[in-house]
């Protein structure tokens, strides 16, 4: 089977190479060709605790992709303005929200090393346990944050240099916290900003970015992780059973990043499990609203009942189809990656006609979760339920001038 996703992936690659109308970053561009590719590493089999997938799995994995595409192509029944709009915005309001935004991320960031002590990168602590409720809600908004100053950037640039003061501090904080995928994600938004605004990326760019990936994964490990988790690259080769050269032991960890989210979809959907009904999908607006309360006990008691089927206990997540399958099965997983491509389509031909910072974040937050859709539900999770409507609330504001005036 390996032989035969690898041949549709080259296909699509050369198809979007030789069509110079393709925008990369439309929705089911980039997730046919990150599933694609992600789950054609997969099927390497690189370890040799992997197992062989069937036909079924892999008709699965392609049927998704299809479920995305058509998703994404119904968005079109959501009409749109005929003419593009222009962006509005006043900067003495964007310096003010800028400075206020930093700051309460900065003053959080402090108020946690204050009750926690250094951050995972300088203790070697468990970065999952470093995280205090208040404070460190404040501090992940750095991704809305993070996209207000892209967004100012390749627009009216009103904070000038602060940008590289906010930018720099916020980039910073992140791999303090050792935070692999806020760093993504601020990759990510500067890739769709540069693209949006400025200059259209090529594939060639994503394939850079994967380097990048790759790069920061070796290093966080090197410098971190290593001592956080007490185990080097090599244990690691052989603890997971990896048939690379040892010379190419730092692909170890990015590689088992990848491959193992199939591997733990297709254990999951291969055992007896019970179906969770909305629970995982729908995770950040239960916890948000508090509406644990809504069901059974005998039911939440299932929650972590995946947990069990790991083959690598450190390894947790099944990309984002593993929370549908949780919820409903297959079926389940069909309906939630269509709904996952129209919002996509809807958000990505919304920002077409309405660059504003809203629209922007809008795009940019879904594209993020596709690109980390091999990973994880980013989707419906409590990162991107916060960091929207914070950003929708910063877009309103910035309709309204700030005029300061000396007494």
């Amino acid at each position: 089977m390996v032989i035969v996703i690898g041949l549709i992936l080259l296909g699509y690659v050369l198809s979007i190479v030789f069509n110079k109308k393709v925008d990369i970053l439309n929705p089911s561009t980039i997730f046919s060709l990150l599933i694609l590719g992600t789950y054609f590493i997969s099927t390497l089999r690189l370890s040799l605790l992997q197992s062989v997938y069937p036909l079924w799995f892999s008709v699965l994995i392609l049927l998704m992709i299809f479920m995305f595409y058509l998703g994404n192509k119904s968005s079109v029944v959501f009409k749109q303005p005929n003419t593009e709009l222009d962006i509005h915005y006043f900067p003495s309001t964007m310096k003010t929200i800028s400075f206020i935004f930093w700051l309460a991320i900065m003053v959080s960031f402090a108020m946690m090393v204050n009750k926690l002590g250094l951050p995972p990168a300088l203790s070697k602590g468990n970065r999952a346990e470093y995280f205090i409720s208040g404070w460190g809600t404040i501090v992940i908004l750095q991704s809305s944050f993070f996209a207000l100053l892209m967004f100012d950037r390749f627009n009216k640039n009103a904070l000038k240099s602060f940008f590289w003061i906010y930018s720099v501090s916020i980039f910073i904080l992140a791999v303090l916290l050792s935070n692999k995928f806020q760093i993504i994600y601020m990759i990510i938004l500067y890739i769709v900003a540069r693209h949006s605004y400025k200059k259209q990326i090529k594939i060639s760019t994503l394939i850079k970015l994967s380097l990048v990936i790759v790069f920061l994964f070796a290093l966080l490990f090197e410098f971190v992780y290593e001592d956080m988790y007490g185990v080097s690259l090599q244990a690691m080769q052989l603890g997971y059973r990896m048939v690379t050269p040892e010379k190419l032991s730092f692909l170890t960890q990015p590689y088992l990043y990848v491959a193992f989210n199939y591997e733990n979809l297709f254990n999951f959907l291969n055992s007896e499990t019970h179906t969770l009904f909305g629970l995982r999908t729908f995770s950040a607006f239960i916890d948000i609203l508090h509406l644990e309360s809504l069901y059974p006990q005998s039911l939440l008691a299932y929650v972590e009942e995946w947990k069990s089927l790991l083959k690598i206990n450190s390894l947790t997540t099944g990309t984002m189809f593993q929370d549908f399958a949780q919820d409903g099965g297959i079926i389940w997983m069909i309906i939630c990656t269509y709904f996952c491509g129209l919002w996509s389509g809807v958000c990505y031909r919304r920002f077409k006609v309405n660059k504003n910072f809203i629209s922007f974040f809008l795009y940019a937050a879904s594209t993020v979760a596709i690109f980390t859709s091999f990973f994880s539900n980013v989707f419906t999770s409590k990162v991107t339920i916060l960091n929207l409507i914070v950003s929708i609330l910063i877009g309103l504001i910035l309709q309204i001038e700030f005029v300061f005036r000396r007494l």
